[in-house]
């Protein structure tokens, strides 16, 4: 995985994180999704994932507040911003799917953390609650397993906040420690992407 947006991933592969990252993004996008003229408006501002506008809501604004929402709930921050544009890639060099990852990485801003914490858990309900402070309206609740994700949205963006309980409810000490993420991604841009595609664009991604 890049260093974009992550904090150290312990003994768990880039496979996995890729799978778990993206798994259930289709589905949950219904969930507080715009009405069909906002849709509009969102792709039309950036069809193809770019820099948004000057004054518009795009990605170093969505990766700004999961920033300041995680930092507030006493996060960690990644050494390397969210907010970082990829690499350019070279029209010469690149393969199908330098291209389509430049793409999504474009339209993609993740966050996500497996350093060990006194209580992930509050730490990720603080998170949610700070995003819905600065103006992300959260929607679909999920509890299954090791997984609690919340939905949330602002302005044509999409965070999916996750949280993965790996420890079973024993506590950050015990075994693997807990993978807190908050991927924020454009509404725009989701529908390009299937979840495998997104899953296999992360996971392939060359280490730096």
């Amino acid at each position: 995985m890049r260093g974009i947006g992550w904090t150290k991933a312990g003994a768990v592969s880039g496979a996995v994180l890729g799978a778990l990252l993206v798994t259930g993004c289709e589905k949950a996008a219904p969930a507080g999704a715009p009405d069909a003229s906002a849709s509009a408006s969102a792709q039309a501002k950036s069809p193809t994932g770019s820099a948004a506008p000057a004054g518009a809501f795009g990605k170093e604004q969505a990766a700004a507040d999961v920033t300041a929402a995680t930092g507030a709930a006493g996060l960690d921050q990644p050494k390397e911003s969210v907010t970082t544009a990829p690499s350019p890639v070279d029209p010469a060099t690149a393969t199908a799917t330098d291209k389509r990852r430049a793409e999504l990485l474009a339209c993609t801003a993740p966050w996500q953390s497996m350093e060990r914490m006194p209580d992930p858990g509050k730490a990720y309900e603080a998170t949610v609650e700070a995003l819905q402070q600065r103006g992300w309206k959260a929607g679909e609740r999920l509890r299954h397993d090791m997984l609690t994700q919340t939905v949330l949205t602002k302005q044509g963006w999409t965070v999916l906040a996750r949280r993965y309980d790996f420890s079973a409810g024993k506590g950050s000490g015990m075994g693997m420690p807990d993978m807190l993420s908050f991927m924020a991604t454009e509404q725009a841009c989701e529908g390009r992407f299937t979840d495998a595609e997104m899953e296999d664009l992360l996971k392939d991604e060359p280490q730096e």
